[in-house]
């Protein structure tokens, strides 16, 4: 079976990794020629905790995050809306973290230096064969894929 990830960010770079530890083959590719700190921080809830352990970069990323005791949503204009605690759930699966996205990123990249990763490509076309898809790249290229997964953020233009 082969694999098209398109986007590299956390969620095509868990995916790679995961699919290699079943044996099956894969392709990142990622729209930006060169990662770059988005700068941001993101919360890690115990699910993504467990998967990161599964991925073996779970303390890695840890020990550079804090760990959340409460959070509170607010207006636009800074007033707080709600204030809830989360002493429950961390007793009961584990801690919810914050850390800056690039450390997941980096932690992820770091494990996936074998990955077929290839920076600056993006799809121009797609066809559904029977039992493949054939795929059209920028620079392109055809190839063709078991399976497209979209990995490429919220404004997917995949997933269209």
């Amino acid at each position: 079976m082969r694999v098209l990830i398109v986007g590299g960010g956390i969620a095509g770079l868990a995916l790679s990794k995961f699919l290699e530890k079943k044996k099956i083959d894969s392709v990142i590719i990622e729209k930006t020629k060169k990662f770059q700190s988005i700068g941001y921080v993101i919360g890690l809830w115990p699910n993504a905790g467990t998967m990161l352990k599964k991925l073996g970069v779970y303390k890695e990323i840890k020990e550079n995050s804090a760990i959340l005791p409460y959070f509170e949503v607010q207006s636009t204009s800074g007033k707080v809306l709600g204030k809830e605690s989360l002493a429950k759930v961390c007793k009961g699966y584990g801690h919810v973290i914050e850390t800056e996205r690039d450390n997941v990123h980096k932690a992820l990249r770091k494990i996936n230096k074998k990955s077929d990763l290839r920076m600056g490509v993006t799809v121009k076309k797609i066809v559904q064969k029977e039992d493949q898809v054939e795929v059209l790249f920028s620079n392109k290229k055809k190839e063709v894929f078991d399976l497209v997964v979209g990995a490429d953020g919220i404004n997917s233009q995949i997933r269209e």
